[in-house]
């Protein structure tokens, strides 16, 4: 997250468009200065010169910027060069911001880390024993000999860092010491704005950062906000409904700080003033419904809790940065001393207790959470008293005419494999199904891509179906995301694909589940799990050889794996998925062929995929002839 922050610039002051040099931009949709509706150049680096146009670490706003892990990758930037034990200066000459009124928090964190962080007020002299600088936008330009002294300090391989602010009347001096130094980057003084959800406080929140380029700039490690492992307590302020509250922190250096918790892994239905999306809630099409279950559900939370309770709360290692885009606290948390419920985890009791659907992002718990989501649908608890999957309309489910993929990629299959064909010859999608293995060049069914009637989703059900032994009939499409992908803005997961539940929901009740762990509990085609979809892990995941192994032994037994990779993803995701794909036993692979967007009717017709989705009617565990009949599929 970059507080007040400003855009940079090349040194020409025009858009700064080389990705040699910026390794942080905003997310789409960002305005400043130059630029407008587009990612906008938060942070670069030319050498060891590094440039922001925030402060980045600084005590903002209670210290919530810290929350967001900038803190983290400027340490790892800094050790990168320095190593362990390093001596870092913050530049006192001319200051606007010092290190005892503006970087207390970030300061006392270095110094944990083994660091020594100091004032420097003549930095010709306090350069010789310094390892690092940082330079927050001065109040005065530099003088000749205080940027010659920089200049010889970098030039012995030291980082500088150089931040600057929105607004600032002082960006002119920040810029006259870059001029000075030639640097690839300047800065801008006008304020970038985020779209919403991609902005805490008109601030903006990015994952848009080059994750390929310098994996160890990104590397985790526990920093100055909230970390795993440790436990935290707030009084509760406000209940704003079932899955948010609105908190007074008590300890941890954040005494009386006001913030918004949301409760990691599950999502409750909004109360009637924010509104409801039927699609999101398995066999619900009534929006007022949801809206009275979301009133509900936020009177469930009260029944519970009062204000001024003290709750324990905690962050997951699986959920870093701990806040989300919209600036909340992402945390679970349990119970005051004494309650009749002390010990559990609340998170987990309004999913139990039939409030709430998992959330399904990259949390630890997200096995129990669904498996007490199912237990709470079969029973009809709460918001699925009026939940009737079997009863959804078929919609969308028709011949497949067309199908588009965006920043299609190209796949290396045979002309005997390849079921569909971009307009000038390329494969798109490549079927073994000799290995029940099938790769598609595009991260198709997203929201934000398919149309509501889009054939993509009939063809993506008879895939599934094409692949496996056993159709796929009243049984649970999974789709994989316990290797980053729901935190990867190019890849795809459970959640924002709304539209394709429903159609999955229309045909005849069959199931779509997210799955964060690939074993062979889940991977269980006895239990009606057909087929798995996976997109490209994110940075610094890979597959397992167990979880390799636990896949094989799922194709063996007739499961169909379809793996999913457009051109927006990293080189290193879609090489994963091409090693995966090895040890599965196919010779299909991903290319490096971009084929733009991608809208094709080059079929082949060898393959039964182009017909709408035939079924034979739903399953409800009620069929006294028919034991192995389970609804939902694997809960019986």
């Amino acid at each position: 997250m970059f507080n007040e922050t400003s855009s940079l610039l090349d040194a020409n002051h025009e858009r700064l468009t080389d990705d040699d040099v910026v390794f942080v931009y905003s997310e789409d949709g960002a305005t400043a200065g130059e630029y407008s509706d587009e990612p906008v150049p938060l942070w670069a680096a030319d050498g060891n010169f590094f440039g922001s146009g925030s402060l980045l670490v600084d005590d903002a706003e209670g210290d919530f910027a810290l929350d967001y892990g900038q803190d983290v990758v400027l340490l790892n930037i800094i050790e990168s060069f320095a190593g362990s034990e390093a001596t870092i200066l913050l530049d006192e000459v001319d200051p606007n911001y010092t290190l005892e009124t503006d970087y207390t928090k970030f300061g006392a964190w270095v110094g944990s880390e083994g660091h020594t962080i100091e004032s420097a007020t003549d930095l010709t002299a306090d350069l010789e024993d310094a390892d690092a600088l940082l330079i927050p936008v001065p109040d005065d330009e530099h003088d000749d000999d205080q940027i010659a002294a920089i200049e010889e300090f970098a030039a012995a391989g030291n980082p500088v860092f150089l931040f600057n602010e929105a607004d600032s009347w002082d960006t002119d001096d920040l810029n006259h010491l870059a001029s000075a130094l030639d640097l690839a980057f300047r800065f801008d003084d006008d304020e970038v704005e985020s779209e919403p959800g991609f902005d805490w406080d008109d601030w903006p929140i990015t994952q848009n950062y080059d994750l390929e380029g310098h994996p160890e700039w990104f590397e985790y490690r526990p920093g100055a906000g909230f970390n795993p492992g440790e436990q935290y307590e707030a009084e509760i302020v406000d209940i704003i409904d079932g899955d948010t509250f609105d908190v007074e922190h008590l300890d941890k250096g954040r005494e009386g700080m006001e913030d918004t918790i949301r409760h990691l892994g599950q999502d409750t239905p909004e109360t009637p003033s924010v509104g409801n999306d039927p699609e999101e809630f398995r066999g619900i099409e009534d929006e007022g419904y949801l809206d009275d279950m979301g009133q509900k559900a936020t009177e469930y939370a009260e029944s519970l809790f009062d204000e001024g309770d003290v709750i324990t709360f905690w962050v997951d290692e699986a959920e870093l940065p701990a806040r989300g885009l919209f600036g909340r606290l992402l945390a679970y948390h349990g119970y005051p001393d004494g309650h009749e419920r002390e010990g559990q985890v609340y998170n987990y009791d309004v999913i139990e207790d039939g409030y709430a659907k998992p959330y399904n992002s990259a949390f630890t718990d997200h096995h129990e959470y669904v498996e007490a989501y199912w237990d709470a649908y079969e029973a009809g608890l709460a918001v699925w008293e009026e939940s009737d999957a079997e009863s959804t309309e078929e919609r969308w489910n028709r011949d497949v005419q067309t199908l588009r993929f965006r920043s299609a990629r190209a796949i290396d299959a045979t002309d005997d494999e390849t079921a569909v064909w971009a307009d000038d010859g390329d494969a798109v999608v490549g079927v073994d199904t000799d290995s029940h293995i099938a790769l598609v060049g595009g991260v198709t069914n997203a929201d934000n891509w398919e149309d509501d009637d889009d054939e993509n989703f009939v063809f993506s059900a008879n895939l599934a179906r094409e692949l496996s032994d056993e159709a796929v009939d009243d049984d649970m499409l999974l789709i994989e995301g316990g290797h980053g992908q729901f935190a990867a803005s190019y890849d795809l997961s459970f959640e924002g694909q709304e539209a394709f539940h429903r159609f999955i929901e229309g045909l005849d009740a069959m199931w779509f589940q997210a799955i964060n762990v690939l074993d062979s509990e889940w991977l269980d085609v006895d239990e009606g799990r057909h087929a798995v979809i996976i997109t490209p892990p994110d940075a610094g995941f890979e597959y397992s050889d167990d979880e390799v192994d636990a896949l094989a032994a799922y194709i063996a037994d007739g499961g169909a794996v379809i793996l999913k990779a457009d051109t927006d993803v990293p080189a290193e995701g879609v090489a994963t998925l091409n090693d995966l794909a090895r040890d599965l036993g196919t010779d299909l692979r991903f290319t490096d062929t971009p084929l733009g967007n991608v809208e094709t009717e080059a079929f082949n017709d060898d393959f039964e995929l182009w017909d709408a989705y035939e079924h034979d009617g739903p399953t409800d565990g009620d069929d006294d002839d028919d034991d192995d009949d389970c609804w939902p599929p694997g809960q019986c």
